[in-house]
């Protein structure tokens, strides 16, 4: 299990909220524990790919939902 305390600490120090976190600037990243840098570039690539295919369909499932109760196919 990894031990994230040291991020921790800069997360909270720094006030960042989860929409902060992931699309963080360079400056923000070097707030970080150099060791741990590469391991957070990763996680924010992982979440941001995931985030984005839940979006596309959450788009798509709502257009159905707003064709369906007008009655009209586009």
């Amino acid at each position: 299990m990894l031990d994230w305390k040291d991020c921790e600490k800069v997360v909270k120090k720094n006030s960042i909220s989860g929409q902060r976190f992931l699309s963080m600037s360079e400056n923000d990243i070097q707030r970080f524990p150099t060791l741990r840098v590469p391991q957070i570039h990763q996680l924010c690539q992982e979440i941001n790919k995931r985030d984005g295919k839940r979006i596309f369909f959450q788009k798509r499932h709502q257009n159905q939902i707003i064709q369906e109760s007008t009655g009209k196919v586009v």
